[in-house]
């Protein structure tokens, strides 16, 4: 982000989510082009999007 990360995106299925200035990382399940969407409306410099395993998904669940 050009500041810093938003406190809150105000999406559904967040399983985790850390910030670090700048920069934020979130689980989201389930994924959808809405959510997509809603994230790009923030204007971040750079999102990138990667397919989670199940294994993934839970643990991020479990810490959650």
């Amino acid at each position: 982000f050009q500041g810093d990360a938003p406190q809150t995106l105000g999406i559904d299925g967040v399983l985790s989510e850390t910030r670090e200035g700048q920069r934020m990382e979130i689980v989201v399940y389930p994924w959808s082009e809405d959510k997509q969407k809603k994230i790009e409306e923030f204007s971040p410099i750079l999102m990138d999007l990667e397919p989670l395993t199940l294994e993934d998904i839970f643990r991020s669940f479990v810490a959650g």
